[in-house]
């Protein structure tokens, strides 16, 4: 499969994940809290001792899901922060990244998200989702992270 297909597949199993996920709009808090929640048990299942291809890729899946419901965007503006961010950094650069560096990436952008009031909540939650699917997709080409 090519890289863009992959991508494409991805970002379907998101939306996918995403329209079946109910988020609940109480707080922005609250949404960041519960993604941190699958975030760790992405890392934990991702840590070398502990590796589970299946359960770190679902855990990730979820959390890129709930990223991208709660932005409130679709599967075309997913796909095109997802190229966005390929371009942007590449594939060589996501192959040496660990669990904890794409547990550091997306934690980024779920604080940014609650900074200044939300003002850039949706465009923070997405770019959180695209790191999220950019960490499945290395997992589904190596096996590893």
């Amino acid at each position: 499969m090519t890289n863009e297909a992959q991508v494409k597949t991805i970002a379907q199993e998101t939306a996918d994940a995403a329209a079946a996920l109910s988020i609940n709009r109480e707080t922005d808090t609250q949404i960041v809290a519960g993604i941190i929640d699958k975030l760790a048990l992405a890392t934990y299942c991702g840590r070398k001792e502990e590796f589970s291809v299946a359960k770190f890729r679902i855990n990730m899946l979820l959390v890129a899901g709930y990223c991208l419901a709660a932005s409130g965007d679709d599967i075309e503006h997913l796909l095109a922060e997802r190229i966005r961010q390929d371009k942007l950094w590449g594939d060589d650069f996501d192959r040496m990244n660990t669990v904890n560096d794409w547990n550091a990436y997306v934690t980024h952008y779920l604080a940014k998200s609650l900074r200044n009031n939300s003002e850039n909540f949706s465009e923070n939650m997405l770019k959180a989702s695209g790191i999220a699917q950019a960490a499945i997709l290395m997992v589904d080409r190596y096996g590893e992270v």
